[in-house]
């Protein structure tokens, strides 16, 4: 048993590995569940297919908006290859400083688009199905069962489909479903109308992330439910960590550290979820987390885990579990 749980992309992962070999999917709907092959999929596909059209209707777009995504779409089938290769956060680190490849305010709202009308599909075609619904429910009670308090369940991830069961706190914010128009995953406006903030955070590193999640608390919203951040009084006791990578943030290069070795301790923004370590330290330092169970997939995994616990000075109050250990999902 766990006192506090804050899980991530991977538990969506191996949650739809089981939708996958469990709820009999159509052949269909197994093209759109993992997001990564329907990325691929969108990415490359005619303007007149079915599925873009379907997209473009979803966000009510004006014909000089739609066109000028479609240019947006083409750009972006021509990195794909790299884009999948990262992920988008590591992807828009890589070349945060680059001018020649710097990835465009357009192309990221592209995306953003894009994977909350993923979202919006996997409502829509898969988790609506009987079939899934059981598959749904046995691994939420199951991670709810594992946790003494079911009032810190917290996750960085988007999606909703366990919120009936867990509600969770969404640190990173939540997809806006279902999609009838583009100003849904908008959130608010700030410097006088000329930039705004998404309902879901995608971040190129730790200190970028804090930065914006600082700016979002400041406003009435509830997209985002910040406790485990904000909140000294919240105690997480033994926090098990699921299906978190704490990936690295592509920006500061192993060639960068190895020139200016002095940036190698600064943990917060070489990780793209450097202000959740930061975070976790207070928390150890406040005597209100004891202990983590942190889950990792592979050996590869795990030695950059360790690496960056060490980092953040939580080695002492860490273990590490292969995910088939914790038995969890």
């Amino acid at each position: 048993m766990y006192d506090s749980v804050l899980y991530g992309y991977g538990t969506t992962i191996a949650t739809f590995r089981r939708l996958s070999s469990e709820a009999e999917l159509s052949e269909r709907q197994l093209k759109f569940l993992f997001f990564e092959s329907f990325f691929d999929k969108f990415i490359h596909s005619d303007d007149h297919k079915k599925v873009y059209k379907d997209f473009l209707k979803c966000f009510n777009l004006t014909w000089e908006v739609e066109k000028n995504l479609t240019a947006v779409k083409k750009a972006l089938s021509e990195r794909s290859e790299e884009i999948l290769s990262y992920g988008f956060e590591r992807w828009v680190s890589k070349h945060l400083f680059d001018k020649e490849n710097k990835v465009n305010p357009n192309e990221q709202f592209f995306i953003y688009m894009l994977y909350n009308y993923w979202a919006h599909i996997l409502e829509r075609e898969i988790f609506s199905k009987r079939n899934v619904k059981p598959v749904i429910e046995d691994i939420a009670c199951n991670i709810r069962d594992n946790i003494t308090n079911t009032q810190n369940i917290f996750t960085t991830n988007f999606d909703t489909f366990f919120d009936d069961i867990l509600k969770p706190d969404h640190l990173h914010g939540s997809f806006s479903i279902p999609l009838t128009k583009e100003k849904q995953i908008r959130l608010f406006h700030y410097n006088n109308g000329e930039n705004f903030e998404y309902g879901y955070l995608f971040g190129t590193n730790g200190i970028e992330k804090l930065t914006r999640l600082d700016r979002i608390r400041r406003w009435e919203q509830d997209s985002y439910q910040l406790r485990f951040l904000y909140d000294g009084n919240v105690d997480l006791s033994h926090l098990l960590i699921f299906g978190m990578s704490f990936g690295k943030a592509e920006f500061m290069s192993e060639e960068f550290l190895n020139e200016y070795p002095e940036h190698e301790q600064t943990y917060v923004p070489r990780c793209v979820d450097g202000h959740i370590l930061l975070k976790l330290n207070q928390k150890m330092k406040d005597n209100k987390l004891q202990k983590i169970t942190a889950s990792f997939y592979t050996d590869d995994d795990l030695e950059h885990l360790e690496y960056m616990f060490s980092l953040a000075g939580l080695e002492s109050i860490s273990e590490f579990k292969h995910s088939d250990d914790i038995k969890l999902l």
